[in-house]
């Protein structure tokens, strides 16, 4: 078979290509060609020759260019067209590695959440690092990531990974879910790889998980009816919320919904339509701010709603709120204390998305308390 041309576009450098190195960290990183694609592409080769440079790091590792690496080899290539680039920190160059290949090939979109899952991991060590070397030199000022916040950072860090690799921000984290319990669950890992092959949807796979997932798991334990309720779900469906059988005291009941501000017109309807009158609204400051779409988000919000007459213990309560995150809860410890001493009767929370939620209102698994 005749030598293919070798000669690179202008202006390119060539590099033996036995000077080459490669970081099987960084070729497991990338989903292999199908056998029909890289039959195309080693034809491309030795008729055409390498078109597109390698990408390499000063030490000659290859960034771009795995696949063209082993053809070339495979066919005594000597010398390739090559682009040397160079990153401040390990994880931009790995970063470099998945996002390269996004826009240059055509990916499923298990392909995609599996890059995307990488670019996460990723994305995450960059903030524990920064967190670290906050802590290093501002130690007396800096507060380390608790629980919550770490779970709003990922939450964060998914919705910006997402739209990197063209996914929907809940396909993603449904798929990590997913793959977190693959890791223990014999059954998920089963459904992860037949999802893998195409069959199946994630969605699915997720239902699978959890069952539960559309309505608030109410335990059987739970009788008669409550003069106190919390409600924080953390993805507010309305609908769903709607369909709820929630078992409030009809004639004197409180209220308090937690609710994002994007959902304050949705929230209220609910309120409405469980026949609840707002009074007043509740905000939680944070000792921390976080990131945002227009201002650095550092509030939550609690809407405080009442039925008939409760009875009400009014001391100075503020509608100001300033705590850091409680250290088992997802709301601060404070939040509960208020509860606490401002109503009185039986009560009820309603943790949607925390099912082992521990804290001074619950008494048993089904967040009862007298």
């Amino acid at each position: 078979m005749p030598q293919p041309p070798l000669l690179p576009p202008e202006g390119k450098e060539r590099v033996k290509i036995d000077a080459l190195h490669v970081n099987t960290e960084y070729e497991n990183l990338l989903p292999p060609l199908t056998d029909e694609d890289y039959k195309n592409l080693e034809k491309s080769i030795l008729k055409d020759g390498v078109i597109h440079p390698f990408i390499v790091n000063p030490d000659n590792v290859v960034l771009d260019g795995h696949h063209r690496l082993r053809i070339c080899k495979s066919h005594s290539i000597c010398e390739v067209p090559f682009i040397e680039r160079s990153f401040k920190t390990d994880l931009e160059e790995e970063e470099f590695v998945i996002s390269f290949n996004l826009n240059r090939r055509h990916l499923s979109t298990i392909q995609k959440v599996e890059l995307g899952l990488s670019i996460l991991k990723i994305e995450m060590e960059k903030a524990r690092r920064r967190q670290l070397s906050q802590l290093t030199h501002v130690k007396d000022s800096v507060v380390p990531l608790n629980s919550e916040e770490r779970d709003e950072e990922q939450g964060e860090a998914i919705e910006i990974v997402a739209k990197k690799v063209g996914l929907g921000k809940d396909t993603l984290w449904k798929a990590k879910q997913i793959l977190d319990a693959a890791e223990e669950d014999e059954k998920m890992a089963e459904a992860w790889q037949k999802l893998s092959e195409g069959k199946g949807s994630i969605h699915s796979v997720f239902q699978e998980l959890h069952p539960k997932e559309d309505a608030f798991p109410i335990n059987s334990q739970i009788e008669g009816v409550f003069q106190v309720v919390v409600i924080d779900p953390p993805r507010f469906k309305i609908d769903e919320l709607k369909r709820m059988s929630i078992p409030f005291d009809d004639k004197n009941c409180v209220v308090w919904l937690w609710t994002p501000v994007k959902s304050f017109c949705d929230a209220f309807s609910l309120l409405h339509s469980w026949g609840f009158q707002v009074q007043t609204m509740l905000t939680w400051m944070k000792n921390k701010k976080r990131k945002g779409d227009w201002l650095r988000n550092q509030t939550e919000h609690c809407i405080f709603a009442t039925k008939g007459t409760p009875h009400v213990t009014l001391d100075y309560h503020s509608t100001a709120l300033i705590a850091a995150p409680g250290k088992h809860n997802p709301k601060p410890d404070e939040f509960f204390s208020l509860v606490s001493s401002l109503c009185v009767g039986r009560k009820l929370t309603f943790f949607y998305g925390y099912p082992n939620w521990e804290g001074p209102l619950a008494e048993v698994d089904v967040h009862v308390s007298h």
